[in-house]
């Protein structure tokens, strides 16, 4: 596996990432997730802008995933834009907005609870989350 890679389910398709931290970790999940919405084969984030930070709180690692891959969802079918994790500190997560250029080819409903998971492997974090379609 690179840093993410699509896997497919009986109804749905998903995500397996990992990162060397939360941070990265989130954006290497968020770059799948933008594969499969825009039938892609890879994304790449280009023109991020670090001057629209929010900010999304969080519990636990599967918690933090759950939650910023459906602000995703939202963000991208309600107000065609992106987000990019800035960094992670506590349980408070800081993200990028902006302005998405690409077609959107797979409605993605939301991140699901289900398989989801989240694991420290030696120095690096995996993640595995199901996507409903």
């Amino acid at each position: 596996m690179n840093d993410y890679e699509i896997i497919d389910t009986t109804a749905d398709t998903g995500v397996n990432a990992k990162g060397s931290d939360l941070t990265d970790l989130c954006r290497n999940l968020l770059r799948g997730f933008y594969c499969i919405a825009f039938d892609k084969k890879a994304y790449v984030f280009n023109q991020v802008e670090y001057s629209n930070l929010k900010t999304l709180t969080f519990e636990n690692p599967e918690d933090l995933i759950f939650s910023l891959l459906n602000e995703a969802v939202y963000l991208l079918y309600t107000k065609n834009s992106l987000i990019y994790p800035v960094s992670i500190s506590g349980n408070e997560v800081k993200y990028s907005i902006f302005k998405n250029t690409e077609y959107i080819e797979t409605e993605i409903k939301a991140a699901t609870k289900h398989k989801l998971s989240v694991k420290k492997t030696g120095e690096n974090f995996e993640a595995v989350v199901i996507l409903d379609l």
